[in-house]
């Protein structure tokens, strides 16, 4: 081989490394962002109670479930919401001594209430199985969805807190929206496990204690 075809093998080599140091770096920036939300989150939200990770999570199945790194050592049981930094993940599905399943809000058996952000118009978001999700409004005669449209979880009926970010709408369709989650699990590595919400625990949380008699 000639010197000149050496060094640019070299050359290549050297941005090839570049690279993965880059892809590494952005990475581990990225897992930083999100677990400083996450403790910012637990600061401020009573419902966040715990921090995992996501192992892995399906993209080919119907069924959307990602594995979580904490389990029942940690007080996750079946049924608690879990979100991510930007946004509502699912819910947990079963829980196990260490780890946990959840169901994914992409899932086509999950069903969220959700309202839009800027005005409050209350809605469902219905997983559709492969990523996306279906948005229906609650007066079928009426669909005032726009691309653009941020969605947020309602709080109607209780488990998922109000005000998470769930979606952003994409399009508009024939009876309602297709939308796209904000937190995508396939980004996703830090999330927290959120106690089920009720208005009356939500509520006594936020009344001021009573006055103590003398």
């Amino acid at each position: 081989m000639w010197a000149p075809d050496r060094r640019i093998a070299q050359l290549r080599k050297e941005l090839a490394e570049t690279r993965r140091q880059l892809v590494a770096t952005s990475a581990l920036q990225e897992e930083n962002r999100q677990l400083k939300a996450l403790l910012k989150l637990q600061e401020t939200d009573k419902a966040a109670f715990a921090n995992g990770y996501l192992l892995t999570s399906t993209s080919t199945s119907s069924k959307r479930i990602a594995l979580l790194s904490i389990g029942r050592n940690l007080g996750v049981s079946a049924g608690q919401p879990v979100r991510g930094a930007d946004g509502l993940i699912g819910r947990v599905l079963s829980s196990g001594p260490s780890v946990s399943q959840v169901l994914l809000l992409t899932d086509i058996d999950n069903i969220v209430p959700i309202r839009r952000a800027r005005d409050g118009l209350p809605a469902l978001a219905n997983g559709r199985g492969n990523g996306d999700l279906d948005i229906r409004t609650l007066n079928i005669a009426n669909n005032p969805f726009k691309p653009g449209d941020i969605l947020v979880t309602s709080g109607t009926g209780g488990l998922y807190p109000p005000n998470i970010p769930v979606a952003i709408v994409v399009r508009r369709t024939a009876d309602g929206a297709l939308a796209r989650p904000l937190a995508d699990p396939a980004k996703v590595d830090a999330v927290a496990v959120l106690r089920p919400y009720t208005p009356d625990n939500i509520e006594a949380q936020a009344a001021p204690a009573p006055a103590s008699r003398p």
